[in-house]
């Protein structure tokens, strides 16, 4: 009775108020598990609506939910969703969920000790594993798998076995479809190092590559259709023992290395605004955020070019970020901010650090890297001052100064190495400059993104990104289109060359 007088006091209803007190009974939830979020929104249901969704709520297998408010607020919403979805038939009311074999699902848990996390959304397997498993650090870039073409019907229970042969799983998160209790088709498996992802990879998958934009033919876009077929003719497979694996007749599992993103384009910031005034104000608004990346104007170092980068420590922490800056009702130095996805930014192997320079085509050649990228120059550095700086530490073959950072040719590996180490911070004509190695740009994979950009523009979703490409509406401004520049490049930049440039990477035949 004192549960539901506290109920009702909330505003619950006296009904409402008595069905979850059921639930308490039950011991499936307690009611210190619910937080005044989960009470406010079944609140907004009329009485019909919120007893419905307590009734799901109760017949859910609520063994592996660890976040039980969140898991309630999730029904709230599917809910909302199935009544949009009824009221405009495109759903039948008597449809049932499926889900997977609880019995298998505890058996693999029992096997391997791992975790299991239900939300509305996914199904979490692991992280961490178990410390008898694995006592490491978390895993960095590089480490995780995209998993796809997954059987709407298939769960952990047969992907795990499949995935564990190639190494230790850190974690796997299978996305789920709240309205079916199926999943979406596709999953995220993070390994405890690079060598088994790359193992998995070559374990389970023919590479798709870029033809996974068009998995089915289109019958509106019949020019597609040829598209579609020329990428999946001339896609082979590697020979491997679980190559193409067939997880359901004619349902082929198709895998490639991921990449979280951590990183958030922001737009709109007053040019005033140094990095650490920056940093202070987003840590305000977000949580997780690591670092704060800006570029300063070319003619005037104490301003910046308007726009930032912020780094958070994890995915799911710059998700969060994007959705509340996404918000009306959030703005950061008294304005309005847009922000986005940034580009992310693939490092090249070790291998290709050190050895590699033509990627163009086998057989790849073995001269090593000998170009430095040099950023956050000042005008009065001229291409002279950058050679006869840099000289001093060996033969230099050519300069290529573009605004405010350049690359710098070595003749030899040895020499480009002790300048970095030298010259890195040194103050040179008034800026203090940054230098890296470049980074070789594989052809290869700019085609397939320009082929990207193309498909995209095909299905009118947004502009070409380069110069002197189609300048619809969209998130862009100036001649980048409908698109958010790449990393380091102002908006409006005359020196743009390539997709890669403000990265560090360098063309060789440009120069």
């Amino acid at each position: 009775n004192e549960c539901i007088n506290e109920l009702q006091a909330a505003g619950l209803s006296p009904n409402v108020a008595q069905g979850l007190d059921d639930i308490f009974k039950k011991e499936l939830v307690k009611f210190s598990d619910l937080d005044e979020r989960a009470l406010e929104a079944l609140k907004e249901l009329d009485e019909e609506g919120a007893l419905a969704v307590l009734k799901q709520f109760n017949e859910s297998n609520l063994q592996h939910v660890h976040n039980k408010s969140a898991f309630l607020c999730g029904v709230i919403k599917i809910h909302r969703q199935r009544c949009k979805e009824e009221l405009a038939g495109h759903i039948n009311g008597d449809s049932k969920k499926t889900g997977p074999n609880e019995d298998k699902i505890q058996e693999l848990l029992e096997r391997t000790n791992y975790s299991l996390d239900v939300t509305t959304g996914q199904r979490r397997y692991g992280g961490p594993p178990p410390k008898d498993v694995y006592d490491g650090v978390e895993p960095g870039t590089g480490c995780q798998v995209f998993v796809g073409r997954i059987p709407r019907f298939v769960f952990e229970d047969e992907l795990v076995p499949l995935l564990e042969e190639a190494g230790v799983i850190w974690d796997f998160r299978l996305m789920m479809d709240p309205m079916s209790g199926q999943n979406r088709g596709y999953g995220f498996v993070t390994y405890t190092d690079k060598d088994a992802a790359t193992e998995c990879v070559k374990m389970v998958s023919f590479f798709v590559t870029h033809a996974v934009f068009l998995e089915y033919p289109s019958p509106q876009l019949p020019f597609l259709n040829s598209i579609y077929k020329l990428v999946t003719q001339t896609t082979q497979p590697c020979n491997h023992s679980l190559d193409n694996y067939e997880i359901r007749p004619k349902k082929f599992l198709g895998v490639c290395v991921s990449q979280s993103n951590c990183r958030l384009f922001v737009g709109s910031i007053p040019k005033t605004k140094s990095k650490d005034e920056i940093f202070e104000e987003f840590d305000g608004i977000t949580q997780g955020l690591k670092d704060v990346i800006i570029y300063l104007q070319t003619e005037d170092k104490m301003k910046n070019r308007g726009f930032c980068f912020l780094e958070y420590t994890d995915h799911k922490a710059a998700s969060q970020a994007r959705r509340r800056l996404s918000s009306v009702k959030v703005k950061a130095f008294n304005n309005t901010v847009s922000v986005d996805w940034a580009d992310p930014v693939e490092e090249p192997s070790d291998e290709i650090m050190a050895k590699v320079v033509n990627l163009t085509s086998p057989p790849f050649s073995t001269s090593q890297v000998k170009v430095l990228y040099v950023k956050n120059l000042s005008m009065k550095a001229t291409e002279e001052i950058v050679m006869a700086t840099f000289s001093a530490y060996g033969e230099v073959e050519r300069v290529k100064k573009i605004k405010d950072y350049a690359f710098v040719h070595f003749k030899e590996r040895e020499n480009a190495l002790k300048a970095l180490s030298e010259l890195n911070g040194l103050n040179l004509e008034g800026e203090p400059i940054e230098i890296s190695l470049a980074k070789p740009v594989d052809k290869k994979k700019k085609e397939r993104q320009m082929e990207r950009k193309m498909m995209t523009h095909a299905f009118g979703m947004a502009g070409f990104g380069g110069r002197g490409g189609y300048n619809m509406r969209g998130r862009g401004r100036g001649m980048y289109g409908g698109q958010i520049p790449p990393m380091g490049f102002a908006y409006g930049d005359d020196y743009f060359t390539g997709d890669y440039m403000g990265y560090g990477y360098y063309d060789d035949p440009f120069f």
